[in-house]
């Protein structure tokens, strides 16, 4: 079972553009239930769900700037920095040795990580989830953005670097598919809403 918990006022460093609801583990009856909020746990590891044009990047900017002691790991910039170019994929096995490699410093270093990613694919998720406890990260939040389709779309066309088409349409067929779920490993899921005057182009 879950249930579902607000934040208090020291707790709301997101600003006004969005607003998070928490899904978070029911604590066994038989232990007594402490409650602490993600945003405030040390050593977190956050992990970004949602098709390209969702916000991601943007939401995980504007995170990694409200809570101190946070750095982003992302493939794609580590792409830009082994090749030279985020559109050339490269040697994944070399990116995530990478990933892995970033994780484990973040820990070491007492900071918070999150890894900016579409992580459409329960598989994917899975993965990074396992990553993370084996760096030493015991709170894993996933970020999930439910940006519409038709929006997502929009956005991607008016990006300098366009994903295919179909590619968004796949990763949100993968995701409609199989959402995140809290069985999956996390600590809790996190559904940033967009307000109306937000217009994200991750």
């Amino acid at each position: 079972m879950a249930k579902r918990t607000t934040l208090s006022d020291e707790q709301k460093v997101m600003n006004k553009a969005y607003s998070l609801n928490y899904l978070v583990p029911q604590p066994a009856k038989s232990q007594p239930f402490k409650s602490e909020s993600p945003v405030s746990a040390p050593k977190c590891a956050w992990l970004m769900i949602g098709i390209p044009g969702s916000g991601k990047t943007t939401f995980a900017q504007r995170l990694q700037r409200s809570l101190p002691h946070t750095q982003i790991v992302c493939p794609d910039q580590i792409r830009d920095h082994f090749y030279g170019s985020v559109e050339i994929q490269g040697d994944w096995a070399e990116i995530w040795q990478a990933v892995k490699t970033e994780f484990t410093k973040a820990y070491n270093l007492q900071n918070s990580v999150i890894y900016d990613a579409t992580n459409c694919q329960r598989a994917d998720r899975l993965e990074v989830i396992d990553l993370a406890r084996t760096a030493g990260f015991n709170q894993i939040n996933g970020l999930w953005l439910q940006a519409p389709l038709w929006l997502c779309l929009m956005r991607n066309q008016r990006r300098d670097r366009q994903v295919p088409e179909e590619v968004v349409i796949n990763l949100h067929r993968h995701l409609q598919e199989t959402p995140p779920q809290l069985q999956e490993g996390f600590s809790s899921l996190i559904y940033p809403k967009e307000s109306q005057e937000s217009e994200w182009l991750d």
